[in-house]
């Protein structure tokens, strides 16, 4: 009986911790479409992804890195976009999160194949869909909209794009804290795993398994 009510207890501390997690991370990652479109990545677990990439869980201030990895050679960017599931409101760069208006989200570099590419355009934060959008390449949208590189000729034979980001304003700690090492991968399938609700998932295990052996040993 005792054990029933230890292990009630746990899987409650489990849904709790779930929860918990996936109220206070927000989804970041790239979407974009090169070589006259079929290519595309549209985002972690996406059905439609042809090629691989990662994203990121938000948590809080901090800098973040993102990819996406077309193993094939960039002849013509159709658009590159970095994606904030975070709600907002609003238009253009006056667009704010709606839980933090003071947040702010900055590209501070960008990667074709390991190799810097300086920024030659206008990015800025904007708000698209209900969600954050910084635009890495965008030559279909109004200039309002800002682009990171005014040209994608810099990207040009590359095949893997990576961009870091910093996100400031969401209150606490200013010091870094978000994980650079993309704790949610996806392939071209689309299927991702994410590596907070594993930690979750494996420290319950540890401690039913642990509440298992006190009751064996009192018995």
């Amino acid at each position: 009986m005792k054990l029933k009510k230890v292990l009630g207890v746990i899987v409650a501390i489990a849904m709790f911790a779930t929860m918990a997690t996936a109220a206070s991370a927000y989804s970041a990652y790239l979407i974009g479409d090169i070589n006259g479109w079929g290519l595309g990545f549209w985002g972690p677990g996406d059905e439609g992804n042809v090629s691989s990439g990662n994203g990121v869980n938000i948590t809080g201030n901090g800098t973040y890195t993102v990819y996406i990895d077309w193993e094939e050679a960039i002849e013509g960017v159709e658009f590159i976009t970095l994606v904030a599931e975070i709600p907002s409101t609003g238009g253009g760069a006056a667009a704010a999160f709606n839980d933090y208006p003071d947040a702010n989200i900055a590209i501070t570099s960008l990667k074709a194949d390991g190799v810097e590419i300086a920024k030659t355009g206008n990015s800025f934060k904007a708000e698209e869909d209900g969600v954050m959008r910084v635009w890495v390449y965008n030559p279909w949208g109004p200039a309002d909209n800002g682009t990171y590189v005014a040209d994608d000729s810099v990207l040009e034979g590359a095949s893997k794009i990576e961009v870091t980001f910093t996100v400031t304003g969401m209150g606490g700690d200013e010091a870094p804290i978000g994980n650079t090492e993309a704790p949610v991968t996806t392939t071209k399938d689309g299927a991702d795993t994410g590596i907070a609700g594993v930690a979750v998932v494996s420290a319950v295990a540890i401690v039913a398994a642990g509440a298992l052996a006190i009751s064996r040993k009192r018995k």
